[in-house]
Order: C-alpha cells, then structure tokens, then sequence
C-alpha cells in the first residue's frame, strides 16, 4: 500500500481474510463415482424411499459421482481457523468496549461504526498502512440502520445480496384472515417489509440443474427481506439486547 500498488495489496488482504479458513473448510462426502461416455452435464438429488437419505447426482466432464453430506478436509486444522475467529472476536469487543454503551452505533466482523465525535477514542489503533490496525473507511452524513448488513449509506441503500441496479418489487396482495389462516406460508409474505427484484447469472450447479448444455442464461431473481433479528433476545422497551440463554 505504501508503494501504491493497489493489485498487489488486494491480494494480500484477501490471503489474510480468506486463507485461514480454509483450515477449516469442508468438502462434500463424495460415495460414489464413475466415468460416462457421452459429455452428459446434469445434477439431480435423489432421495432413497427405504431409507430417507438423499444423495446429490452430478454428471459432468465424463465423470458422474454420488455427494451425501459433508467431511473434513485433508489438510484441516480447525483449531487453527477457530482460535483466530476467536481473536478476532475478542479484538473487536475490545475496540467496542472503548466506547460508553450505546455509543457505537453499528459493527460487523472487522468494522465498526461510530459518530465522528467518537473517533478519537480509536486515534491509537488508526494507521491504515500498518498491519491490524483501523482505517477510516468512508463517512456519512447520516446512516439509516435496519438490519444485519441492511443500511443506508449517503443515501444509497446497503444491502447484502441485493445489487445497486436492483428493483423495489412490488408488495404481495393484501390477504384476507381466512386466507392466511388456510395458507401459512402466507403470513411470511403479509409481515415482509420489502421485496427486491435483479437480474444474475445463474451458478454452475444451477446450470447442471437446469440441464441447458451450451446455454448461460440471464435469470430474474425476486429476495425477499425478512429484517427480523434473532440473534439475541431483544429487550422490552429498550434499545439493547440480552443473549440467549443455552
């Protein structure tokens, strides 16, 4: 960064954010495997009626092979990938824990979000060129949170999954009670604040699905957000939060 090479600081931020979790990554459990003649590309779950085990077919590349659930790498050390989650989760609880209570208004897993006049609480750990220290990122006049990575931003909506050209669908019909009494996925739809429509190109296992051999559609995607949070118990008349109780 100091030399001003941009690609090359990219790379090494995503060696240090993305290589320690591959201590840790998991593969499908593959059961069964043989070659095809013919260049088949498909992908279909089978669900064993005796048993009720289910196994994911993929024919592609002259192989065909049998997935059913997961195993560990052969190289993982999980150790590894959860002791630094750990650090890090206690870091940034630290950097929080500067602050009264209330006062940081938004974090992620490696960023907070604080008002201006807080800065200077952090002014020790504020070097954007040295290794694990903060930077200031950007600044917002004003910052409207809803949710888990849902925010406004300089009046540009911040969404995780959603993209910047996607649209505002349009909200489900009103439901009458005898409606929604007969029909419960209906009430999922009546309390969804928000709806987002977007184009996207549809992923390899898609494609395998979709069996379209020499095809790469452009499909419309409809995300719906639920903007509900349940990651810890909310307090009654109160801005804060309590853990769940294990």
């Amino acid at each position: 960064k100091s030399d001003g090479n941009a690609a090359f600081d990219g790379i090494c931020k995503y060696i240090l954010n993305g290589f320690y979790g591959k201590w840790a990554q998991r593969y499908p459990a593959i059961i069964q495997s043989a070659s095809l003649d013919g260049p088949e590309l498909s992908r279909e779950l089978i669900v064993s009626y005796e048993t009720g085990d289910s196994y994911m077919i993929t024919r592609m590349m002259g192989k065909e092979w049998a997935e059913s659930g997961f195993v560990e790498g052969r190289h993982n050390l999980v150790a590894i990938a959860a002791h630094i989650t750990e650090g890090a989760r206690i870091y940034l609880w630290r950097l929080i824990d500067r602050l009264p209570r209330g006062r940081v208004l938004y974090c992620d897993t490696d960023s907070l979000v604080v008002r201006q006049s807080d800065v200077e609480a952090f002014s020790d750990v504020l070097d954007d060129k040295a290794l694990g220290c903060l930077q200031a990122e950007k600044t917002s006049a004003s910052v409207s949170i809803r949710g888990l990575k849902d925010y406004r931003w300089n009046g540009v909506d911040i969404i995780k999954g959603i993209k910047d050209t996607a649209e505002l669908a349009p909200p489900p019909p009103r439901r009458n009670k005898q409606e929604i009494l007969s029909n419960l996925r209906a009430t999922a739809e009546c309390i969804t604040p928000a709806s987002y429509r977007q184009k996207m190109f549809p992923g390899l296992y898609t494609l395998l699905k979709t069996a379209t051999p020499g095809l790469f559609p452009i499909i419309t995607q409809t995300r719906t957000l639920k903007r509900q949070y349940d990651k810890a118990e909310l307090l009654p008349d109160s801005p804060f939060t309590s853990p769940f109780r294990l």
